[in-house]
């Protein structure tokens, strides 16, 4: 059960509506926890076991850390919670590797593949780990009450798909009794509202094109069609990944909880940097506190800015799949970023807007294209589409009603994004557009959208994450 069926509303408002009904933090946490496995269980009932075995040890591991070796321990609990992301999710990498330099029979790594990933377990790994970062680091002081750490390591509406929350965001808020007033209650349902749109009208409805991207149907389409359907993939990424945040956004306000912000028109940047700063925020943030400040205020990288970028992004395209294509998204991301933050270094401006809309083109396409290797697991499949790009692809037949829908749902993503420009640029606007009156508009108008565009449902593309 997700956020796309329309039972887990109905749910959910039970769960709303007796969280708010008990008296008292501990018996509102207890049932919120208890709610929060329930609903994980219906996806991935025993990996639940394996969710509380580790809660339970990381609790210990930071507990111990005021009276302990604090190295040791936090090398523990690395082994643990890395171990096990390592077990689950990369074995299969690591045979099929293996294979190839050692020359073992092949199928050990798809055998392994055959296994089920956890869903979410990148998400709740890197989660519980800022936590034991944050007691090791003394940015807080370990938490003594592990029905406080269990709840955010498994709060439910984030807790298979992000955002990363800090435990130094999240557990002060469980100290106090939350409160939910109408205003958070139709921020709620706006941000609910909103998410579903960008998954279910946006996402789900370019999905039924993008399946052209695959090796090797886009051999026969043309380069325009090979052009927008770049577009389209990003797109649908977006409006999944964003739309279940916002979703998981809403949720929470509705229960009385604060849930960062994790995507912000990220198609509007100017700049991998820029980029960055608007996708995956949650992420963003999660790898320059726990992996970029560290390598470079470091003694082996100290000063090494550029060096110290790139190993990020290299970790970060890990982080997000046991292929080397990933690998390779996430280093021409670094590259992108390291070469932006050179010339700035230098005193290179580009203040003209001319230029700026320039450099914005070239962001959004660039980072379209190395979607693609997003897209393909497989690193030729990736390359080939980029020779169909430049090579045969302009002889192919020009399919334009396949275009034409793709394009529609892509205007409905720049209205979405021109909004929230229009937030960026006028203080009126954004000052409007916080009154009851503009949200329930757009509540009215995200329905409406639900109910005459509603898409075939798919699951969300971040679960395999």
């Amino acid at each position: 059960m997700t956020f796309t069926d329309h039972l887990y509303y109905l749910v959910f408002i039970v769960i709303a509506a007796v969280h708010l009904l008990l008296p008292g933090k501990s018996p509102r946490q207890a049932f919120l926890l208890l709610a929060s496995l329930a609903l994980y269980w219906t996806i991935e009932p025993v990996f639940v076991w394996i969710l509380l075995i580790q809660v339970t040890l990381n609790h210990v591991l930071a507990l111990s850390m005021d009276r302990g070796p604090r190295k040791t321990l936090l090398l523990a609990s690395l082994v643990l919670n890395l171990g096990q992301l390592l077990f689950f999710k990369y074995t299969a990498f690591f045979l099929d590797n293996l294979h190839g330099v050692l020359g073992w029979p092949s199928g050990g790594g798809e055998s392994w593949r055959s296994w089920w990933l956890p869903v979410g377990i990148s998400f709740f790994t890197f989660q519980i780990q800022s936590y034991l970062l944050d007691v090791y680091y003394r940015v807080l002081p370990p938490e003594k009450s592990w029905l406080r750490v269990a709840l955010f390591a498994c709060f439910f509406p984030q807790l298979v798909a992000g955002p990363i929350v800090k435990a130094r965001h999240f557990l002060p808020q469980l100290q106090v009794l939350p409160s939910v007033k109408g205003e958070d209650l139709l921020m709620g349902v706006q941000w609910i509202t909103s998410g579903l749109f960008l998954k279910v009208v946006i996402a789900d409805n370019l999905a039924q094109y993008t399946l052209a991207l695959a090796d090797p149907t886009y051999t026969v389409r043309h380069a325009l069609n090979l052009l927008v359907l770049s577009w389209s993939f990003m797109a649908q990424v977006f409006g999944d990944f964003g739309g279940y945040s916002l979703i998981a956004m809403g949720l929470a306000r509705c229960l009385g909880y604060r849930l960062p912000l994790n995507f912000n028109a990220p198609f509007l940047a100017v700049g991998f940097n820029d980029f960055w700063k608007r996708w995956h925020i949650s992420l963003t943030q999660w790898f320059r506190d726990y992996l970029f400040l560290r390598l470079s205020m470091g003694s082996f990288l100290k000063g090494r800015l550029y060096t110290c970028l790139l190993i990020t992004f290299l970790v970060s395209g890990f982080w997000h799949g046991a292929h080397w294509s990933y690998v390779v998204w996430g280093g021409l991301h670094g590259l992108g970023c390291a070469l932006e933050t050179w010339c700035t270094r230098r005193g290179w401006r580009w203040s003209n807007p001319m230029v700026r809309g320039l450099q914005w083109a070239i962001t959004f396409q660039s980072v379209c294209f190395l979607g693609i290797f997003f897209y393909h697991t497989s690193l030729s499949s990736a390359l080939g589409y980029f020779s169909a790009l430049v090579g045969e692809s302009w002889h192919q037949p020009l399919i334009l009603p396949r275009m034409a829908d793709m394009v529609f749902f892509l205007g409905l993503l720049a209205l979405h994004h021109l909004v929230i420009w229009c937030r960026e640029a006028s203080r009126s606007f954004h000052a409007w557009s916080e009154t009851m009156g503009a949200r329930s508009l757009l509540i009215l108008l995200n329905l409406l959208a639900l109910c005459s565009m509603w898409g075939e449902a798919r699951t969300f593309i971040y679960f395999q994450f």
